[in-house]
């Protein structure tokens, strides 16, 4: 597929009614990957959607058996629990295992001072 010169691309649908092309010039070595599992750690942003999709497009190519994790973490309230079900959406529309799990609680830290910061 050819697109504003460049021969391949991903399309990619990341939040309701808004669609994001993202032109990859990047070539991962996945040769060394061949025959391995991978989990691909998804946020449900771009970065994360465009290596998930890249890796979807490949791993029959090289044999590799791709699966995904995602954690709710909560830290932004809804906007997470939105994100975690878009993620879960695109992995079932896809075939990919999803493992995934939700933060429930969290416990503010404070780190004491470390000497010369």
């Amino acid at each position: 597929t050819v697109f504003g010169g460049f021969k391949k691309f991903i399309l990619i649908t990341c939040k309701p009614r808004k669609q994001y092309v993202i032109i990859t010039p990047m070539k991962p070595e996945l040769e060394k990957y061949a025959g391995m599992r991978i989990c691909v750690a998804l946020s449900g942003g771009r970065d994360s959607m465009a290596l998930a999709h890249y890796l979807l497009a490949h791993a029959e190519k090289f044999n590799i058996t791709l699966s995904a994790l995602n954690c709710d973490h909560g830290i932004r309230g809804e906007q997470s629990r939105k994100d975690s079900a878009f993620v879960k959406k695109w992995c079932e529309d896809n075939g990919l295992r999803l493992y995934s799990y939700a933060r429930t609680a969290f416990q503010k830290t404070s780190f004491p001072p470390v000497a010369g910061v």
